[in-house]
């Protein structure tokens, strides 16, 4: 894969697609691609399929050369569908409680699933060592309160496939600390 024009990672989009490339490796023998682009509906049982050279390039004909060129050198071409689900008012009953995916599920245009899933962690987890883990359902509707509108925006920047479009500051993202955020009490309403 050496001589192929892409930077260390790079994200071009078009009319209702886009396409990631990057490399797997800092060797740079191996280019990952991953694109999103309007299928029919997903029939089949399979978690991916197999997808023809011909339906991926066709999907980008007319983007730049450079693209054209990565496309043409794929050699492994699936297809997996992303499914939509929306996410769950109630996090948590009894002693069980949820995070990541299971209450807040993401696309993965901002490839932010799992660190969501692991502020989770840090915040549950601190909600129940400051809230008392004597009272389990008090400490999971702390961490709800503290990770609601979080998650919130980040599922709809995802949704709309957005992040770093165009340029923006991205450290509301990044800077997030779970292990420092103030926690602060759920709302008596919203219980």
């Amino acid at each position: 894969m050496n001589g192929l024009p892409i930077r260390a990672c790079t994200k071009w989009w078009g009319p209702g697609n886009h396409i990631l490339v990057y490399y797997m490796t800092q060797a740079r023998e191996e280019v990952y691609i991953v694109t999103s682009a309007p299928q029919p509906e997903w029939t089949s049982n399979a978690a991916f399929v197999p997808c023809g050279r011909e339906e991926l390039t066709a999907t980008f004909d007319g983007y730049h050369a450079e693209l054209r060129q990565v496309v043409n050198a794929a050699t492994d071409i699936t297809k997996w569908p992303i499914f939509d689900r929306e996410p769950v008012d109630r996090w948590s009953d009894d002693r069980i409680v949820l995070l990541g995916d299971a209450c807040h599920p993401m696309r993965p245009y901002m490839a932010a699933g799992a660190a969501m899933a692991i502020e989770d962690a840090g915040i549950l987890a601190r909600c129940v060592a400051e809230v008392g883990s004597n009272d389990a359902g008090e400490s999971f509707a702390w961490y709800q309160a503290n990770r609601k509108a979080r998650v919130r925006e980040v599922q709809q920047i995802s949704m709309v496939n957005t992040w770093l479009r165009t340029p923006i500051d991205p450290e509301w993202f990044f800077r997030y600390d779970a292990c420092a955020v103030p926690l602060k009490p759920p709302d008596p309403a919203a219980r």
